[in-house]
C-alpha cells in the first residue's frame, strides 16, 4: 500500500507540473499511476490536500539532496557552493513536474486552501542547510563576517528569483544558474572584505 502511495505522489508531481493545479485532475493522476479513482481520494480525500502532499514530498526529496550535498565539503563556502549548484541540478533533472514546488510553497502568490504552516515549515528546513553552511563558513574564514540568520533567507532569495525566472518567465536566459553560483560566491567570499576595502580606500585616494 505505501508503494501505490508513492506512485500516486509521483504522478501526481507529474500531472501537476504538466498541467497546473487547474487543468489536472483526479481522474488523470490516478490514470498516470496506475491505480482506481477511489485509491486516490481513499489516501488524499481532495485535489488540493494531494498538491499539497506532492510539494511537500518533492520539498523533502529536495532536503536529502542538499544535505548531502552540503556533506561533501569541508570548507563552509565550498559547502555553499555544492548545496546550490545540487539544487539547480535537482530542478534541472525533475523540469516537467518541479514547478509543483514553486506553486506549493511560501513564496507563491498563487492563493489556495493550503496548509501554509507545514509548507513553510518544510522551505524552512530547505533554508536552513543553506544558513548552516553560511554558518560554517563565517567559523572557518571562508565567508566574510555576515550576519548568518537573514543570509540563509537571501541566499535562498537569491535562488527562487532565479528558478523563478527560469520555469515561471517568458525569458530564456544563457547561463543563468551558473551565473547564480557564482554570484553568490563572490558576494560572501572571505576576501570580498578585502575587495570592499580596497575599493573604499581607493574612492577615499580619489
Amino acid at each position: 500500500m505505501a508503494d501505490k502511495r508513492a506512485r500516486i505522489l509521483i504522478a501526481a508531481q507529474s500531472v501537476f507540473g504538466r498541467l497546473g493545479f487547474s487543468r489536472a485532475t483526479i481522474k488523470h493522476i490516478a490514470s498516470e499511476a496506475g491505480v482506481g479513482f477511489g485509491l486516490v481520494a481513499h489516501y488524499f480525500g481532495s485535489k488540493e490536500a494531494l498538491f499539497l502532499e506532492a510539494g511537500l514530498a518533492m520539498a523533502q526529496s529536495l532536503l536529502e539532496t542538499l544535505a548531502a550535498a552540503s556533506a561533501t565539503q569541508e570548507k563552509g563556502l565550498d559547502s555553499l557552493e555544492a548545496v546550490i549548484a545540487a539544487y539547480f541540478d535537482f530542478t534541472r533533472e525533475k523540469a516537467e513536474s518541479f514547478p509543483v514546488v514553486f506553486r506549493c510553497s511560501p513564496f507563491s502568490d498563487v492563493e489556495r486552501k493550503l496548509d501554509r504552516d507545514r509548507i513553510a515549515s518544510k522551505f524552512l528546513e530547505i533554508i536552513d542547510v543553506m544558513r548552516e553552511c553560511v554558518e560554517r563558513g563565517v567559523r572557518d574564514g571562508s565567508i566574510r563576517s555576515v550576519p548568518v540568520e537573514p543570509m540563509g533567507f537571501i541566499v535562498y532569495g537569491t535562488l527562487v528569483g532565479a528558478l523563478r525566472t527560469e520555469f515561471l518567465s517568458p525569458f530564456r536566459v544563457q547561463g543563468m544558474f551558473q551565473e547564480t553560483i557564482a554570484f553568490v560566491r563572490q558576494a560572501l567570499a572571505a576576501d570580498a572584505d578585502q575587495a570592499a576595502a580596497s575599493l573604499i580606500a581607493e574612492s577615499a585616494n580619489a
